[in-house]
């Protein structure tokens, strides 16, 4: 996964999500932990 993906995809949960992707104790009013937020390997990705 190419990093300048990686980081894209966090501005955009921020920026349209809300999701404070810098403060990892609040993942949880957002659904989940941020790797089951963001599901970058496996067949979630093809």
């Amino acid at each position: 996964m190419p990093l300048d993906f990686c980081e894209k995809l966090l501005d955009v949960l921020k920026s349209e999500l809300a999701v404070p992707t810098d403060e990892p104790s609040r993942w949880d009013n957002f659904g989940s932990e941020m790797r089951k937020l963001v599901m970058v390997w496996g067949n979630q990705m093809q």
